[in-house]
């Protein structure tokens, strides 16, 4: 199946100003963002919990929470079509806000503190352990944990306890725990999530509520320092909601099912930022929550949410995203001014299926859509290049040029069609488009640009 995508470029002298329009529209056959499993029994509506993928048995993992009162302390294991309530002969005792991860060379979970509790705790798939370190970290909920499988450690940061916020950081070896802290380490922080990121051999940990600073700054531990990546906040605030690894793609998903707005976002970190990707065009978006569980299953190649809480509601259901139906239209570069001024952006409006673009007041008798699958480099000449050499002052070539069609205006509209396929399995690419509109007068060489879009096309 076919998806479109529209380029236009207006030039209708009745119009104060042209319209580059990139029209998504999603092919009719791929899934939706999210989608609800239903399931006839499984675990009670709660808030707090963590879940975990067990490698070596191929299953989801779902421990504690609550929803009121002393929380819970059952055992759950997803294994893609139903629940099942384990009970083996020793468990933790009921908590909430702790940790959990997965550590894959010992094969088993290790839990850490919580709400009502802070023992360290391991299962293997049959029974639960408590561990009692030498130097265990001191008492906290709402910290954030993460696997190192580089290095063979759980990395603990932050959380909060009887009022007081936490910025130190510990490792469990499986024997013991040991303080890790450095002058670089970030601003003390609860409520925030961290992640293990294998192809890049780093742990991530992104927002949460800090003392100070930046609630959602992103910052990297290698095992030796900590250190930041400036530049890269998303545009909403990032806490109470945790990240996961996308192993087959290898890249960092943070799954929001709208805590600021409610409405589904995802947003995937590459290697050079965040990308947002909003509710689809069909299938519903997830209902607005907090506090959820979640984690990657590499076997099915999908993430799992679980519960979570409003202000009003718990809840106890469970979707499912596998990053069908996920490309989409994103800003990139500026373009430069035209006749009547200089060019404004519209948009983007719902991510995934429309960016609208004003830019480049018109009229414009001809538009050349230029093509490309890169924005670092074109040949020996960095991007983006300045065009005032070429008699275009404050324009600027954002992509590296590898086609380009052009169009002469129908009705005062230029349009371009551009065809990408979403069929599921293909592998995902990352196209550049920005549009030359020729404008005699306008400058010497007689031409403008529009802002440049990033497409991003296939299975993220």
């Amino acid at each position: 199946m076919i998806d479109t995508k529209w380029v236009q470029c207006t030039s209708r002298s009745r119009l104060p100003q042209a319209v580059f329009l990139l029209l998504f529209l999603p092919a009719l056959h791929a899934q939706p963002f999210w989608v609800r499993r239903h399931f006839a029994n499984g675990p009670a509506p709660r808030y707090g919990a963590t879940a975990a993928f067990d490698l070596a048995r191929g299953k989801l993992v779902l421990y504690g929470g609550a929803d009121g009162g002393p929380g819970f302390s059952d055992t759950w294991e997803w294994d893609g079509s139903n629940w099942t309530l384990r009970t083996p002969s020793h468990e933790p005792s009921p908590r909430a806000l702790h940790c959990m991860v997965y550590d894959t060379r010992r094969a088993r979970m290790v839990v850490f503190g919580g709400s009502f509790a802070s023992e360290t705790w391991e299962y293997d798939g049959l029974d639960w352990s408590q561990r009692t370190p030498a130097t265990p970290p001191p008492t906290r909920a709402a910290a954030a944990m993460a696997y190192d499988e580089a290095r063979g450690v759980s990395v603990l940061f932050g959380g909060l306890w009887l009022g007081v916020v936490m910025g130190d950081t510990w490792e469990w070896d499986g024997t013991n725990w040991v303080a890790a802290n450095y002058p670089s380490a970030p601003p003390a922080r609860s409520h925030h999530s961290m992640v293990f990121d294998a192809a890049r051999t780093r742990i991530m940990m992104r927002g949460g509520s800090p003392v100070s600073g930046n609630p959602d700054d992103t910052w990297i531990w290698d095992g030796i320092s900590w250190s930041t990546l400036p530049g890269q906040v998303p545009t909403t605030s990032f806490r109470f909601e945790p990240m996961v690894y996308d192993r087959d793609r290898g890249t960092v998903l943070h799954l929001s099912p709208g805590s600021i707005a409610a409405e589904s976002i995802t947003r995937i970190w590459r290697a050079n930022g965040w990308d947002s990707h909003g509710a689809p065009a069909t299938g519903a978006a997830l209902p607005y929550r907090d506090s959820y569980s979640s984690a990657y299953d590499p076997v099915r190649r999908r993430a799992w949410l679980f519960g979570g809480r409003t202000d009003h509601s718990t809840y106890g259901d469970l979707w499912e995203w596998d990053g069908t139906a996920a490309s989409n239209i994103l800003p990139h570069g500026p373009g430069c001014a035209g006749p009547a001024g200089t060019h404004a952006r519209n948009g983007p409006s719902t991510p995934g299926r429309q960016a609208g673009f004003v830019s480049l007041p018109g009229p414009y008798p001809a538009t050349a859509f230029v093509f490309g699958l890169g924005d670092t480099t074109w040949g020996p000449i960095s991007l983006p290049v300045p065009l005032d050499g070429v008699g275009m002052p404050g324009c600027s070539l954002n992509l590296a040029p590898e086609s380009w069609s052009l169009v002469t205006p129908t009705s005062g509209v230029a349009a371009y069609m551009i065809n990408a396929t979403t069929t599921q399995g293909l592998s995902p690419f990352t196209a550049y488009c920005q549009a030359l509109c020729f404008s005699p007068g306008a400058n010497t060489f007689g031409a403008v640009v529009s802002d440049s879009v990033r497409v991003l096309v296939g299975r993220y």
